[in-house]
């Protein structure tokens, strides 16, 4: 990849943290074209060769109207199809996940129909 190695150790630095229980969030953004989805996947490759972590995908398909929470469930499909659903102590995953869920919807504000 030419060009994007700040990028990429970037990315592996906040990787290095969250596998070090130091959550993290990154947003990749910029002009369509400029190479986001390369970058992203360059990064997922290398993260699946070194097997260090799970990499979930999502996407947004543009559907009127689009499915609910569809690149969480796009992403997450996979991996609860290879490993199933687990059983654990305390609220079940799908009460945690409802929980997630909800606190998120509740920051989101409806758009108007125009």
């Amino acid at each position: 990849m030419i060009g994007r190695a700040a990028q990429l150790r970037d990315l592996e630095q906040h990787l290095d943290l969250a596998c070090s229980d130091a959550g993290r969030v990154v947003f990749v953004a910029g002009d369509a074209g400029v190479g986001k989805t390369r970058l992203l996947r360059e990064f997922a490759g290398r993260v699946r060769a070194s097997e260090g972590a799970a990499v979930l995908e999502g996407h947004c398909y543009d559907e009127n109207p689009a499915p609910l929470y569809g690149p969480f469930a796009d992403a997450l499909r996979p991996l609860i199809r290879e490993r199933g659903p687990r059983p654990s102590r305390g609220p079940s995953a799908r009460e945690k996940l409802r929980g997630i869920v909800i606190s998120l919807a509740s920051t989101i504000r409806p758009r108007k129909r125009e």
